[in-house]
């Protein structure tokens, strides 16, 4: 019963060790960005074929490429907003120095990007100039007040003219466009009660070879730089625990089994001399196991 424990136990915890790590790294797959949340469907650019380059990488659509698409897709049966999603750095500057946020590198979006979420204007307008801007209200921005924004080209004053629930710097949108003439996606916002489905049916039919469209977990495709990073080395972290996990586990299991079979070389012998044969005791063995 000592042998036989022993294996069990070790059998547990290692079954356990390795459950543990597996139920992590399935925690750590990638997750849809709070906001695309309000999105059916995002149309992204088609696939880099470079051999130079990676296999994972968007070629963003140009203004003339993006223009028919945009217009197609905003005929699509259901489709309530056509969103051209633009993402560029921007960072509030307070008391002279940067405010934190991780995310600055894709901070900066149109003001019609708010829609995906949807974020909603706590205060204020959108903005509709070049000069405007709307902020998290969590930022602590009255509306009226200036904010200094640094952006690509440097820092530049913004009149702050509505703050919205949700993390973001929202610009014009030919200010957003100024700052990222490329497309990488067009967000397709659902009307109340339309399929999600005959959606994606219908918006691949649009879209042709020129790119594709995601729906679903496949939102998660698109997520900040700084995500991306952290699960990046959190992947390679979990793997490398689950290969040791696995490993230990095997060889502990399996020495423990040895052992204990090991401590039964009497009970073994006693078996074998009253009639049993190899294959019994050999099934013996393996059902404990």
């Amino acid at each position: 019963w000592s042998g036989f424990l022993g294996a069990f136990v070790a059998v547990l915890v290692g079954v356990a060790l390795i459950t543990t790590t597996l139920v992590i790294y399935d925690s750590a797959r990638a997750k849809v960005q709070p906001r695309y949340e309000g999105t059916a469907a995002l149309a992204l650019p088609p696939q880099a074929v470079d051999a130079d380059g990676s296999p994972e990488d968007r070629m963003p659509w140009s203004k003339a490429e993006a223009e028919p698409l945009v217009a197609g897709l905003g005929k699509v049966p259901g489709v309530a907003d056509v969103v051209v999603d633009r993402s560029f750095y921007a960072q509030a500057i307070r008391d002279g120095k940067p405010v934190t946020d991780e995310g600055a590198l894709e901070s900066g979006h149109g003001w019609d990007s708010a829609l995906m979420a949807p974020y909603k204007l706590v205060s204020g307008r959108a903005p509709s100039s070049a000069d405007e801007v709307v902020v998290d209200r969590a930022l602590g921005a009255a509306v009226g007040s200036e904010l200094t924004v640094n952006i690509t080209e440097g820092r530049k004053q913004f009149n702050v003219v509505g703050t919205v629930n949700g993390p973001g710097y929202y610009f014009s949108e030919a200010f957003a466009a100024r700052q990222q003439p490329g497309v990488g996606a067009i967000a397709l916002v659902a009307g109340k009660g339309a399929d999600t489905g005959a959606i994606v049916t219908a918006a691949k039919k649009v879209l042709g070879d020129q790119g594709a469209v995601v729906s679903g977990d496949g939102r998660s495709e698109l997520q900040p730089q700084y995500i991306e990073h952290k699960r990046f080395l959190g992947v390679q972290l979990i793997s490398a625990m689950a290969i040791l996990g696995l490993f230990t586990t095997v060889f502990v299991v399996a020495s423990m089994l040895v052992l204990a079979t090991g401590m039964r070389r009497r009970e073994i012998g006693l078996l074998r001399t009253i009639g049993a044969s190899p294959q019994q005791v050999k099934r013996m063995i393996i059902g404990e196991a």
